[in-house]
């Protein structure tokens, strides 16, 4: 199961240098996808897996993109954090429904309006750290905030888009 992540993680950065990286709509909301195999750990994998994968996808993200640490500091950031929301938003889920060894986070299972809220709030996080790390300062709020809600929307709907394929295909199979 952590192979299929790990080759995933694999496809995510490929596509995020690659692809995603050079959409860009007036100069925002770059759509960061690198970040989904973190979001998509089982309920109840080891921390320092969830933590040191967040670290090498930011670390691997810093590299060419050129924002030294940056990302890196924001997944590891999210990473930390991804447990916490998840408890918070799949509570009753996480106790009784899954395997905590094999199964994914993923809409099909989890319900499509809680899904977005888990997105929105760790996408969230993990845009305003990365840009408020990156301009170190507070000075043009405005354009900080653009940028933080635009990436976050862009981010979403590319997760969204991925996931209701995901959800499609499982149900092809399942039939």
């Amino acid at each position: 199961m952590y192979i299929k992540l790990f080759l995933f993680a694999l496809v995510c950065v490929a596509f995020q240098i690659g692809v995603f990286n050079y959409i860009q709509f007036w100069g925002y909301g770059t759509p960061l996808v690198c970040i989904l195999p973190i979001l998509l750990f089982p309920a109840g994998t080891d921390r320092w897996i969830v933590l040191l994968s967040g670290f090498l996808l930011g670390i691997t993200e810093d590299m060419f993109i050129n924002t030294p640490g940056v990302s890196a500091a924001s997944f590891t950031l999210l990473a930390m954090v991804q447990p916490i929301f998840v408890k918070a938003f799949f509570q009753e889920e996480t106790n009784s429904n899954l395997s905590p060894v094999r199964d994914w986070l993923y809409a099909g299972r989890m319900g499509w309006r809680k899904y977005i809220y888990y997105l929105l709030a760790s996408t969230f996080v993990v845009c305003f750290v990365f840009f408020v790390l990156q301009n170190f300062s507070f000075f043009n709020l405005g354009k900080l905030v653009l940028n933080v809600l635009s990436r976050c929307v862009m981010t979403v709907l590319r997760f969204l888009l991925i996931q209701s394929v995901r959800v499609n295909n499982k149900k092809k199979e399942e039939a």
